[in-house]
């Protein structure tokens, strides 16, 4: 017989199990790294909240039912459930950014690279659902300037809140990893898998400026990565929802998805160039046709690289552009004024590569 290339694999099997321990839990400070903190009160009541939410995410209040939401199709008996027959998937690239201008806006506005992109899509949205007539948005909203959103409402705050109008719902799922133990690194059947759970986040769609959406988002992300939700849902995912029988795992996921408007991930790659085959590769891009529009970006070799994979017959377009013309147009229309209101110089928006 051939020898186990794989030996590792093998070894582990034959190693002692650990003595049983209480369960612990162990949460850092903050998700992106940071001293660990133990175990105590508040902690406690934030873990509690947490689980209440991962519980209850499958049942929660569905997005709002705008233009750009999967389920609004005439052919669509349920305004709230997604159809799992085939459809056609179209990608979508945006003009390749230049990473050194997405950090000057986000240090410009003192914010994140991922605060700056999620912001930027939320506001292409909006554009699209005001250029489509959606009935859920004013056109009026979108002229108020930053001023107007700033300005206090101490006094009118009784009379405000019985004609203030509903906002609109609009969430994305962001995919969170985490660090993996050296031993499934080291593993060469473990090395490619990924540790990560989904995590459920507000898309500032109501801010009528891309300025105000940007400090929205910032908030609102702040919010979840101070919050121990990710290693709830992990937690779920690992140790609850993968014991439930195969119709149930499936019905939980329909749940959560159908809920919710768009899977948004962004993700750091190398900025070093590469080579395949003799020959520098000029760009990435990562497709995953899903059962939600899915925007992915990736950095690579100074640029930014994105795109979103949708089925073109769920989104109406005008008779002057389709929706592969559109996107990417209110995409950097969006950037642009964000840019413009911190401004940023907008001379070297595009990266040199920008073949997409």
């Amino acid at each position: 017989p051939k020898p186990n290339p794989y030996p590792t694999t093998h070894d582990e099997k034959k190693k002692k199990p650990s003595p049983a321990r209480p369960f612990t839990l162990d949460i850092p400070q903050r998700m992106g790294g940071g001293s660990s903190s133990s175990f105590n009160l508040s902690s406690l009541f934030r873990s509690l909240g947490a689980f209440k939410k991962v519980i209850s995410l499958a049942s929660s209040l569905h997005d709002s039912h705008t233009l750009f939401s999967s389920t609004h199709h005439p052919g669509n008996p349920n305004p709230h459930t997604l159809t799992m027959q085939h459809q056609r998937r179209l990608t979508i690239p945006f003009p390749t950014l230049s990473l050194s201008f997405i950090k000057a806006v986000k240090t410009a506005a003192n914010v994140t690279i991922n605060d700056v992109l999620l912001s930027v899509t939320a506001g292409a949205i909006r554009r699209y659902c005001l250029l489509m007539g959606d009935p859920l948005f004013s056109a009026e909203d979108a002229n108020k300037a930053d001023n107007d959103a700033d300005k206090s409402n101490a006094t009118n705050s009784s009379s405000s809140n019985s004609t203030k109008k509903e906002e609109v719902r609009v969430r994305a799922l962001i995919p969170v990893a985490f660090p993996r133990p050296m031993v499934d690194t080291a593993s060469p059947a473990n090395s490619l898998r990924n540790l990560w759970s989904f995590v459920s986040a507000p898309l500032p769609i109501n801010p009528p400026t891309p300025l105000a959406r940007l400090k929205l988002c910032n908030q609102d992300l702040t919010r979840l990565k101070q919050s121990p939700l990710a290693y709830i849902q992990l937690w779920m995912q690992n140790n609850v929802l993968c014991g439930l029988p195969d119709s149930m795992q499936q019905q939980a996921a329909m749940d959560v998805f159908s809920r919710h408007t768009l899977v948004f991930s962004n993700m750091p790659g190398p900025q070093e160039p590469l080579i395949f085959c003799q020959q520098q590769l000029l760009g990435l891009h990562i497709v995953f046709p899903n059962l939600l529009p899915q925007i992915i970006i990736l950095s690579y070799a100074g640029g930014i690289f994105g795109n979103i994979n949708l089925n073109p017959d769920m989104f109406p377009a005008t008779k002057e552009e389709n929706i592969e013309e559109m996107l990417p147009k209110l995409f950097m229309q969006e950037l642009q004024e964000l840019a413009n209101s911190l401004e940023v110089d907008t001379s070297h928006m595009l990266h040199k590569e920008n073949h997409w």
